[in-house]
């Protein structure tokens, strides 16, 4: 089950909270991914109450799910700091009614899940093999996606993958550049190569 959720948390609930005023944060994040202002559920409590609807069957698949694996892909960067997805973790579990046949959430940022695609596209490892390797006794663990990334790859010895899409996609824009503008090429072969090059 993936859920995308597009937030920035405010600059200045980062700066008061830099300044010791963590509740500030703590209302930042309730307010962008459990609950806004007027009570209406976000990403969090509609991935619990999602989750429910696909294991009642509810919710049209291709298979009846044995299981489900909640992820939530947000734009917001701070997920990646520690325990952020743990926190959250414990906002799903306290909001969904059953935990059966519900593995614990994971939240990634975009960047993150666009460095998981190349290794779950060269088949390294999967999606649930992933989010499997961050649960410790039905916990989400405090470590960021990247650093479950960076774990398996090491942990089977796999060299780093890159997505070949959006490589090839630089690449083109960097071709198009050099053929409208034009580089000195003196910085063209020193400095600048083409991606994937």
């Amino acid at each position: 089950m993936l859920k995308t959720k597009s937030t920035r948390n405010s600059s200045s609930a980062a700066i008061r909270c830099r300044r010791g005023d963590p509740a500030v944060l703590a209302a930042d994040i309730e307010r962008k991914f459990i609950r806004n202002e007027r009570g209406a559920p976000k990403a969090v409590l509609q991935l619990a109450r999602t989750k429910q609807a696909v294991l009642r069957g509810d919710v049209r698949t291709a298979i009846r799910p044995l299981g489900v694996y909640p992820v939530l892909i947000t734009d917001e960067p701070g997920c990646e700091c520690l325990a952020f997805n743990a926190y959250l973790n414990e906002r799903f579990q306290q909001e969904a009614v059953d935990l059966t046949r519900v593995r614990p959430l994971t939240v990634m940022s975009g960047n993150e899940c666009q460095e998981l695609l190349p290794y779950s596209a060269a088949n390294a490892f999967s999606w649930a093999e992933l989010c499997e390797s961050r649960f410790h006794n039905g916990q989400a663990s405090v470590w960021s996606v990247h650093q479950a990334i960076y774990d398996l790859r090491h942990g089977r010895n796999v060299g780093m993958e890159r997505n070949r899409s959006l490589l090839d996609r630089f690449d083109a824009i960097y071709q198009d550049i050099l053929q409208t503008y034009g580089v000195d090429q003196a910085v063209t072969n020193s400095v600048i190569t083409p991606a994937g090059k």
